[in-house]
């Protein structure tokens, strides 16, 4: 099984008129799950983003896509009861457009806003309950929850 999830954030601070995040996960190359959420107006377009990969991370274990426990007792049943089987969990890639964001998760950056900081640390808290996660940056053009955006002019 492979999962690929798009998240973008969107914001407009001057205007303070809107702000939120999209998703789109998609399972074996089929939409599985689409969110557009609004936020406070008043969101930057960096906590938007934030925003945005948390509550992908949030849905990808909210829809049970990954398993995030496994005992040892559950696990050495499940082998002595199907030798020679092989369990994995799945690939799970999520992939955004903001190089700030996907450095900063990936531990390469920290922020000076006590707020982001706050936010990043609860992201990279659900990070951690997903195996083979990746988190990587898409040029804005491939993001397909950018597109979503765009398309429906949110």
């Amino acid at each position: 099984m492979n999962i690929v999830a798009y998240f973008d954030g969107f914001s407009s601070p001057k205007t303070h008129k809107r702000a939120g995040y999209c998703i789109i996960i998609y399972q074996d190359n089929q939409v599985t799950y689409e969110k557009i959420e609004h936020l406070n107006p008043e969101t930057t377009n960096n906590q938007a983003e934030l925003e945005g990969l948390k509550n992908t991370l949030q849905s990808i274990l909210d829809n049970h896509l990954v398993q995030t426990t496994l005992t040892t007792l559950n696990q050495e049943t499940l082998l002595s009861s199907h030798p020679g089987t092989i369990y994995s969990h799945p690939s799970i890639t999520c992939l955004g457009d903001s190089k700030l964001i996907v450095d900063a998760f990936n531990g390469k950056y920290n922020f000076k806003v006590k707020r982001l900081n706050t936010l990043l640390k609860l992201t990279q808290q659900l990070g951690r309950k997903i195996p083979n996660l990746t988190v990587s940056w898409v040029k804005r053009e491939q993001n397909k929850a950018g597109l979503l955006i765009e398309n429906f002019n949110v």
